[in-house]
């Protein structure tokens, strides 16, 4: 049943919002039933109201029953309560979201199944009360049904007052990015919201409808039931009307679907992208939380009734950005304040709340203790291009080289520091501060410059963990293999200190040091480095150490020290940032992706007072001349704000985040309790497994974010085509041989434990 919760070409769904309570969802849902019952092409008809107060009194699953007539329709109910109040109050006892929703889902893919081979079909779905109305677990409705993304009837107000809360919901269910292709509501000659309404709304996607109203209550229900039927029959030519408008509205949505993949291949260049190879185009309808919406067109063999929407979860964390999940309706609604409040402003030498107040949260958060100065930008490889600027002029200033120019009459090559393999960005000094690798080997600009240390690297395989130490560090030549009981015995930095390894690497890197410092043809101006983890380069976990000792030792010929955290900032390692985990602080710092929570760009560059005030001077050109149109753009930075907001308070209120440092963590066990020590290093994947999959025969090693392995490719598009345990497939991309997973912040445990057992299915399968 995998998919069959969504529209197809020929299963219509719709769902309808009301902007206040009783202004007619039922007479209008059964309306519409009504009228779609006559069509001789009719197939199957469905009702659903999954959440009913005031029953047995008040049924609308039985009204529309009663109305309609019909015996192509079924009408469900799921959950009934006898107080006529607000769902979130009608019951002590309320289900949890994710039960609700389930069955919300199941019923949807039952009709679709009834609906036979041909796949013919109707369903409307009726919520309850408003569009901000709770349901049992104090949900917002609008929030509550968002993953589904129905096309959705809004039920205007035609009363006093009513073109507010009209446009109102309007505003709430667009916000959430639902589709409205039609408001509804009745005639009502003294108040005639109708005609401001239409207007209004006459530049939206959106069709106006207005119906003359029911007639009032009599004192009989024989009575009452004689004039409704006598009502419908009246009005049936303006239920064709709405009903002919919704089914144009639905086939030309699946039209512009179906042309996407025809149209993009003709016209898209994609970045990253081999276009011969590609062989079908992943069309995204939507995506809210860990999941995107796919349309795929159905295959000749399947029936026409086939689902063409299919869920995906995305397991690349759409490029790395996603900590708060798609759609966030608190980030939406503090992006839709701040570009209300300014769009955007220009930012030399002025200032807005937004910027100022994420600058005051940066340098109190990752920035703490060591920044000073926040430069706004607007990519990852910007802000390293900003970090680079800053380190270089800073190292001539430390060497007391106060004319550039010198450098080059010198014919000294200004270079940088590095680790092997690292990706620091696109933009050609991004680039030629990494060695030759697949993203640069093409562009003729390209010129490395620096020197790039190889990097031992952390692995768990046949679940133990390791160091892997290249043969160029080791004294011996050889390459050597060091064993660990934990992550954490590699993360500690007090067990550290007396290691072996501590000498081993510092002769290592001082004599590579010693080679160039000093040097009549290099002038070394910076250390650039991606803490912990790099990104690009292979998901490859440096040994913390190497840093560590890498760091000081570069520190002590005054060579300014540059993170570039655009990946491993904002909790992705489990912690503020890289530095913290790494336990050494820089003198730059770069932040991207995850800071506005994977809405809208932002980067920004932090850095010390010292740095900052080698760039003053009496002349402009001593300033840092980079900048951008839209620097500090105050919308970026709200969202930013709010973003960071959010992840201290995951952090100390998560239960989901306290459950994966708990399953990570050593639980000493005494005769009277059991002891509990929060992990240094954990992850929301499994611990077991994690170890499970390092035993598998074709995975050369694991982190706890991806694992190498020589069928890639084939196991992506394995995690692509199949389906979970519940009913998702999964979205991934590899880097080379290696195959990353990676969630949001938020994604929940179930989903991860799904994607983890389809991973290993698909591993043991692969050849």
């Amino acid at each position: 049943m995998s998919g069959l919760y969504f529209p197809t070409r020929s299963f219509q769904i719709y769902q309808t919002f009301a902007a206040n309570t009783n202004l007619g969802k039922t007479l209008f849902s059964a309306g519409l039933l009504r009228v779609a019952a006559t069509d001789k092409k009719a197939s199957r008809l469905f009702y659903l109201k999954p959440v009913q107060t005031g029953y047995p009194v008040d049924s609308d699953a039985r009204f529309v029953d009663k109305f309609v007539n019909s015996k192509i329709l079924n009408t469900k109910t799921l959950y009934c309560y006898e107080k006529p109040v607000s769902p979130h109050i009608a019951t002590d006892k309320p289900p949890n979201d994710k039960d609700v929703l389930s069955r919300v889902k199941s019923f949807i893919s039952e009709c679709q199944i009834q609906s036979g081979s041909n796949g013919e079909g109707k369903l409307i779905l009726e919520t309850a009360g408003g569009v901000n109305s709770p349901l049992m677990s104090g949900t917002a409705q609008c929030d509550f049904y968002r993953p589904l993304r129905l096309p959705t009837i809004l039920i205007g107000d035609s009363k006093l007052g009513g073109i507010s809360t009209t446009i109102s919901s309007f505003e709430a269910l667009r916000l959430r990015g639902y589709d409205i292709p039609a408001i509804l509501l009745f005639h009502d000659s003294e108040y005639n919201n109708f005609q401001y309404l239409r207007e209004y709304f006459r530049n939206y996607d959106t069709r106006i409808h207005a119906i003359s109203p029911p007639p009032p209550k009599n004192n009989t229900a024989e009575t009452d039931h004689e004039n409704l039927r006598d009502y419908f029959s009246s009005t049936a030519q303006d239920f064709q009307n709405i009903l002919k408008q919704l089914n144009e509205w639905h086939h030309i949505r699946f039209d512009r679907l179906e042309s996407m993949e025809k149209k993009t291949m003709k016209k898209i260049w994609w970045p990253f992208t081999q276009h011969q190879r590609v062989k079908n185009v992943t069309i995204i309808d939507s995506a809210h939380s860990d999941f995107l919406t796919t349309f795929n067109k159905n295959n000749d063999n399947e029936d026409v009734g086939q689902a063409q929407m299919k869920e995906m979860f995305d397991a690349c964390a759409s490029w790395w950005t996603q900590g708060l999940g798609h759609g966030s309706a608190k980030l939406s609604l503090a992006a839709s304040y701040a570009a209300g409040r300014y769009g955007h402003v220009i930012f030399p030498e002025c200032t807005h709340e937004p910027a100022l107040d994420l600058a005051e949260k940066l340098l109190e958060g990752v920035g703490k203790d060591w920044a000073t100065r926040v430069f706004y930008s607007d990519n990852g490889s910007t802000a390293v291009e900003v970090a680079l600027k800053m380190a270089l002029k800073t190292n001539l200033e430390r060497n007391n080289i106060r004319d550039e120019n010198s450098i080059k009459q010198t014919g000294k090559e200004f270079l940088v520091f590095g680790i092997e393999g690292s990706y620091h960005g696109d933009t050609i000094g991004a680039m030629d501060a990494c060695g030759p690798n697949v993203y640069n080997d093409k562009v003729k600009w390209y010129k490395p410059r620096g020197y790039w240390f190889e990097a031992p690297t952390v692995h768990i395989k046949n679940g133990m963990y390791s160091i892997d130490i290249p043969k160029s560090i080791h004294p011996d030549n050889t390459k050597m293999t060091y064993f660990f009981p934990s992550l954490d015995s590699i993360f500690n930095q007090d067990q550290l200190t007396t290691s072996d390894l501590v000498k081993i690497y510092e002769e290592h890197i001082r004599r590579i040091l010693s080679s160039f410092i000093g040097s009549s043809e290099y002038q070394f101006g910076a250390l650039i480095l991606e803490p912990i983890l790099m990104g690009a380069g292979g998901m490859k976990l440096v040994d913390p150490l190497f840093q560590r000792v890498l760091i000081d030792e570069v520190r002590r010929n005054k060579i300014p020290v540059i993170f570039d955290e655009v990946f491993t900032g904002f909790w992705r390692l489990g912690y503020r940032s890289g530095a913290d985990l790494l336990g050494k602080k820089p003198d730059i710092a770069t932040y991207a992706k995850l800071i506005t929570g994977g809405l809208i760009p932002l980067a920004v560059t932090l850095t010390t007072e010292s740095i900052f005030e080698n760039f003053i001077g009496s002349e402009k050109t001593d300033a840092l001349l980079h900048g951008h149109s839209y620097t500090a753009h105050p919308t970026g930075c709200f969202v930013a704000k709010t973003s960071l907001d959010e992840y201290e308070r995951l952090n100390k209120n998560s239960l989901h985040w306290n459950l994966a440092k708990s399953q990570w963590a050593d639980h000493e066990k005494s005769s009277t309790a059991s002891s509990y020590k929060e992990p240094i290093v954990w992850s929301f994947w499994d611990k077991k497994i994690v170890h499970r999959i390092s035993h598998l025969p074709n995975v050369k090693g694991v982190v706890t974010l991806g694992y190498a392995s020589n069928a890639s490719q084939s196991i992506v598009n394995e995690l692509y085509s199949s389906f979970t345990s519940n009913n998702f497939g999964i979205y991934a991309r590899p880097l080379g041989n290696v195959v990353y997973l990676m969630t949001s912040h938020v994604t929940l445990p179930d989903n991860i434990r799904a994607v983890e057992e389809k991973l290993v299915e698909c591993i043991k399968s692969s050849k």
